[in-house]
């Protein structure tokens, strides 16, 4: 009986907490990168993340502006000037906030102001035969 009873706790607190988890993380066929990276070829299951840092740069919990760039590269450029090569998401990893959706056009960096905390980039929809860049600068 005591064992019923901390096998039902355990299921219920690990349930408790699956909610807060990044919806990415149980996607199957999810291709995952760090950021940065350059020329990764991309496709609808691709998603970028920065790696988690133990030791934040500003201890003082200022919300330090930082500027996260997508860049798409495609082998079969699109005839219009202003057709949509890639549309992402930006979330942040602590799974406050998500931003978005962004259209990435070609020849165009996409610019999306963050803050200090790790963020990550999600691949909603991308042309064939395409290349992402994505980082981010202090």
């Amino acid at each position: 009986m005591k064992n019923l009873i901390i096998s039902i706790l355990v299921a219920f607190v690990a349930m408790a907490a699956l909610p807060q988890a990044n919806a990415q993380t149980f996607k199957s066929n999810v291709q995952n990168y760090s950021i940065p990276a350059y020329d990764v070829p991309v496709s609808q299951n691709t998603n970028f993340q920065e790696p988690i840092q133990v030791f934040k740069k500003n201890p003082k919990g200022d919300r330090a502006r930082r500027t996260a760039q997508v860049d798409v590269e495609t082998q079969n450029p699109p005839t219009s000037p202003n057709a949509v090569i890639a549309i992402v998401e930006l979330y942040s990893l602590d799974g406050q906030d998500v931003y978005g959706p962004y259209s990435v056009y070609e020849n165009e960096i996409l610019n999306v102001e963050v803050d200090e905390r790790e963020w990550g980039v999600t691949v909603i929809q991308v042309m064939e035969n395409s290349e992402m860049s994505v980082w981010i600068v202090d």
